[in-house]
C-alpha cells in the first residue's frame, strides 16, 4: 500500500476514535441528578368538585368498542377488503394510454463494458 495513503487511513481512524471518545466524554459528564424544579415539595392530587379539579374526560376521545365486542376500524379504512371494479369502467380510466414494452432488439451497448474508454 502506498505510505501516504496508509497515513491518511490512519487518520482517519485516529480522528473517528478521539471524536467517539469525545463523544462519551460528553454524554456522561453532565450531572446525575435531575436540575432542581420549582414548585410545590410533592404532587398535590384535586378533588372532584374542588376549585383545581377540572374534569378533562369530556375533551378526551372515546374508545370506539370494548376488549370484548372488537374496536371498530377507523373512517379512513374502507369497510369492506374488495376491490371496487367500477373504477375500470370509468371515462378517466378509460383515457389512459396503454403500456408499450420499449423493444431493446439490437442495443447491445459497448462490447466490453468494463474497459477504459
Amino acid at each position: 500500500m502506498d505510505p501516504k495513503r496508509k497515513k491518511i487511513y490512519i487518520i482517519l481512524i485516529v480522528v473517528c476514535l478521539l471524536l467517539s471518545a469525545g463523544v462519551l466524554y460528553w454524554s456522561n459528564s453532565g450531572s446525575s441528578t435531575p436540575p432542581h424544579l420549582s414548585g410545590p415539595s410533592s404532587p398535590t392530587n384535586a378533588v372532584p368538585g374542588s376549585a383545581g379539579y377540572s374534569s378533562i374526560s369530556s375533551n378526551s376521545p372515546q374508545a370506539s368498542g370494548s376488549v370484548e365486542t372488537g374496536f371498530k376500524a377507523p373512517a379512513v379504512f374502507p369497510a369492506t377488503d374488495k376491490f371496487n371494479t367500477e373504477v375500470l369502467d370509468t371515462d378517466s380510466f378509460k383515457k389512459l394510454k396503454s403500456f408499450n414494452p420499449v423493444s431493446a432488439a439490437g442495443q447491445l451497448g459497448r462490447p466490453n463494458p468494463f474497459n477504459n474508454y
